[in-house]
């Protein structure tokens, strides 16, 4: 049972609340229980109600429900208050709330602090850490709920979670007497907003209208319906910066590649389509130069991940020296600081032309705020235009399979009009690349005539009548992973 468990861990975020009725009285019944449970003489200046209603509300989107599923919730003190409180969302009730739960016996904690394994590389990756794992017990179960109240439609938006985030990135000196990084929330002023008018207008229009979108989308994993609030958008922004990262996260994203193929939208099935390589892509197409985005991958002796992971170490630095990228590297794919050089070297040496970006103070950061503006302006099309279902995964889109060739001429004509650069004829093969299921012949021939522009017959009677034939496949749910862990890494 443990093990099962472990591979159905979610990660809670408190993006969500519930305008359903019963969950609502029954935030308001626990607000009083834990009222009475403190003893207080007289009734306290803050209210609870809405924090537990968030609680409530996590669990159902979060498949707290199912007996197999753990729930991992924060509860470190850092994330709510001071310096390094995570979001606006993260306040003091909420973390007091789940204590309460806690301490009451309505939540039942089944694993520690752990660091995250990575079960599909062989190497072990820099770890990340993943919060204390819960279970709702059966008290939970006879006093509150022992199934889901709220429909898709009814979990709304916790109307503290701003859809744009800005963040930087501080150092410290831990108790082992090491230096470490640590992030900081940077509160949003009227400075920011007027500054930056027209993002915050764009930005938060584009994903109002998403979360809109998306909740009346039917969203299935192989036979199993999930909470189309996973898919809720934030834009993050990195180091005090609205010209650095700025991408868009969702608790989606934090499922493996392989796991979201099975993602069906109102019983679509759906294609991944991503800029390969988006960011040696740019890098070199700003030298006028063709290319083909594996090429800054490959470094003989080192796997392909191991490349692009370090490839992006590199271009994110804020250091002017291969030396001081060295321990980062090592540190990140678990090598030695000799097999780092060399890989380092490798990549310096397949990579002369654009060179000058590497160790130049996080100049990948300054690509991510291209490529987000890319993403929201596919997400705003898709939304606002189409009027179809789009979940972005930073430089790759998830989209119902009728919907591939719009996607794909999308693309190109974004990445021109954000980039700024004309794609090269063999971009449209090497750096535009799909992933799916494997589907039948006929759905497949179907895809790669969208791909090649074949495409005059395809309308949406023709779609229905394929897609119905096609059998739903299940999926063995993955483990969740963290969410916005690497917007600035």
């Amino acid at each position: 049972m443990a093990q099962l468990s472990e591979k159905n861990a979610s990660v809670v975020n408190f993006l969500c609340e519930s305008t359903n009725l019963k969950v609502i009285a029954k935030a308001e019944e626990l607000e009083a229980r834990y009222f009475h449970w403190k003893d207080y003489k007289r009734k306290p200046n803050k209210t609870f109600v809405h924090s537990f209603n968030v609680i409530l509300t996590s669990v159902e989107v979060f498949n707290g429900y199912r007996p197999d599923y753990w729930l991992r919730i924060v509860t470190d003190n850092n994330l709510f208050s001071g310096k390094t409180i995570r979001s606006t969302e993260f306040t003091s009730e909420l973390k007091t709330a789940i204590l309460y739960l806690r301490k009451v016996g309505y939540l039942k904690k089944q694993d520690g602090v752990r660091h995250r394994k990575d079960s599909s590389k062989k190497k072990v990756r820099k770890p990340k850490w993943l919060p204390f794992a819960y279970t709702i017990t059966d008290k939970w179960r006879s006093e509150i709920f022992n199934e889901p109240q709220s429909n898709d439609s009814e979990i709304i938006r916790n109307h503290l979670a701003p859809y744009i985030v800005l963040r930087d990135t501080k150092w410290r000196t831990n108790n082992k007497s090491k230096r470490e990084k640590y992030k900081v929330f940077i509160p949003i002023t009227k400075v920011h907003r007027n500054e930056n008018a027209d993002l915050f207008m764009r930005t938060s229009s584009a994903l109002q209208a998403h979360d809109e979108l998306i909740s009346r989308t039917n969203i299935t994993l192989g036979t199993e319906h999930i909470s189309s609030s996973q898919a809720y958008l934030r834009r993050i922004f990195s180091r005090n910066s609205f010209d650095l990262g700025g991408r868009l996260y969702c608790a989606m994203q934090n499922k493996e590649s392989e796991t979201r193929k099975y993602l069906r939208f109102d019983g679509d099935p759906t294609i991944e389509i991503d800029y390969s390589g988006i960011h040696p892509s740019m890098l070199y197409m700003q030298k006028g130069m063709n290319f083909n985005p594996d090429i800054a991958y490959t470094v003989k002796g080192f796997e392909r991940e191991d490349v692009k992971i370090a490839f992006n170490i590199l271009i994110n630095s804020g250091s002017n020296s291969r030396e001081a990228s060295k321990k980062t590297v090592s540190d990140n794919l678990g090598i030695t600081q000799k097999q780092a050089t060399k890989l380092i070297d490798g990549i310096y040496a397949a990579n002369e032309p654009i060179s000058e970006y590497f160790n130049n103070k996080n100049y990948g950061l300054r690509l991510q705020r291209i490529d987000s503006d890319i993403a929201l302006e596919i997400v705003d099309h898709f939304i606002n235009v189409l009027r179809r279902p789009i979940i972005p995964i930073h430089d790759s889109f998830i989209v119902s399979v009728r919907d591939t060739e719009d996607l794909k001429l999308l693309m190109v004509d974004v990445y021109k009009k954000i980039g700024g650069i004309e794609l090269h004829p063999e971009a449209w093969t090497n750096g535009i690349k799909a992933t799916s299921l494997p589907f039948s012949k006929e759905l497949m021939s179907a895809i790669n005539e969208c791909f090649e522009g074949y495409t005059e017959n395809m309308n949406d009677e023709y779609w229905d009548a394929l897609i119905s034939k096609e059998p739903i496949q299940g999926c063995l749910e993955d483990s969740n992973q963290y969410e916005e862990n690497a917007e600035d890494s």
